[in-house]
């Protein structure tokens, strides 16, 4: 859902950017990162390096760093779209990605915190 979300506020985002004229070599060449990461969003392949670039996209349209005609969303929204990039960076892809069927899923293991059992007997 994560990558889903941050796909779809990137999509939105090149979409309006499509018809813009006149803006130099930045719009293209950002609007065409923009929907890149996207679909390698959603689709769940080179996940942390495609929420790596949401996440620097709406960063610098959130800082004003991109021409105003870039900033289609509110700062609330681009803060949100920041947030679940952010999210989707530190998640990596999930279960259902294109990245769990190239490298296999990853399993946590967190080592038990019990005292040694020759603790145990000597406290009876």
């Amino acid at each position: 859902m994560l990558r889903a979300a941050s796909a779809a506020v990137l999509f939105v985002q090149a979409a309006r950017h499509l018809w813009v004229q006149g803006a130099g070599m930045l719009i293209p060449v950002t609007t065409m990162l923009a929907f890149c990461a996207g679909v390698l969003l959603l689709i769940g392949c080179l996940t942390r390096w495609a929420a790596l670039v949401a996440l620097l996209i709406n960063l610098a349209g959130l800082l004003s760093w991109l021409p105003a005609s870039w900033t289609s969303l509110s700062a609330g929204t681009t803060s949100l779209a920041v947030m679940i990039a952010l999210a989707v960076l530190c998640l990596g892809p999930g279960a259902f990605s294109a990245d769990a069927r190239f490298f296999g899923l990853r399993e946590v293991l967190i080592p038990d915190e019990s005292p040694p059992s020759s603790a145990k007997r000597g406290a009876s």
